[in-house]
């Protein structure tokens, strides 16, 4: 695992899952941007926004942490950010695939000066959704304590290990579903930076 989101369950979109993605990123102005990108592009869709705390290890490669950051004793650094997660259930598949396009071509970062970009664009967007031609399969490990629930992705070969080890330190559930997230993100799991 690389890390965790914590959400409140009360602020779920609850959006037709067959029609929407999640996007993941912590600037609203990076929010704003993306959805006027939509809206010229003519890509319509239901939007809600739900907040989270996230923590994650930072990659060296993206640069200084600007986040609230803990070193640990290996050098390795964790970041503590405020996030969210945005929401999108659009009217037809081909509008959710044109979305995943877009993210590529204005919101994905190949290049430390790269222009043509909307507000702060991560070297590793985070989409997550059902199937789509080209995105790789994590398994999401779902751990519910009262309103609040916990999400930590695995490659699929690790979520046996992290459920093991969940049995060993808690009395907490843990519930599983494979999830299907951008090519980037799943690179972002393997450890590289971009």
């Amino acid at each position: 695992m690389t890390g965790y989101n914590l959400k409140n369950i009360n602020n779920y979109a609850n959006f037709d899952k067959n029609l929407s993605v999640s996007y993941g990123h912590n600037d609203i102005t990076h929010a704003i941007q993306l959805i006027a990108l939509l809206k010229g592009e003519g890509v319509d869709a239901k939007v809600q926004l739900e907040p989270k705390t996230s923590a994650f290890l930072h990659n060296p490669n993206w640069g200084a942490p600007n986040y609230t950051h803990i070193i640990l004793e290996d050098g390795k650094i964790v970041v503590t950010p405020t996030e969210y997660d945005l929401k999108f259930q659009f009217s037809n598949n081909n509008d959710k695939i044109k979305f995943t396009k877009l993210i590529d071509l204005y919101a994905k970062k190949d290049s430390k000066d790269q222009e043509g970009l909307i507000y702060k664009s991560w070297w590793q967007p985070f989409i997550q959704t059902d199937k789509i031609e080209g995105y790789q399969m994590l398994i999401s490990h779902l751990v519910k304590n009262g309103d609040f629930e916990a999400n930590v992705l695995t490659l699929p070969k690790n979520s046996k290990a992290f459920i093991d080890f969940m049995k060993k330190g808690s009395n907490l559930k843990v519930t599983t579903q494979e999830i299907w997230v951008n090519p980037a993100f799943y690179r972002f799991m393997e450890g590289d930076y971009k």
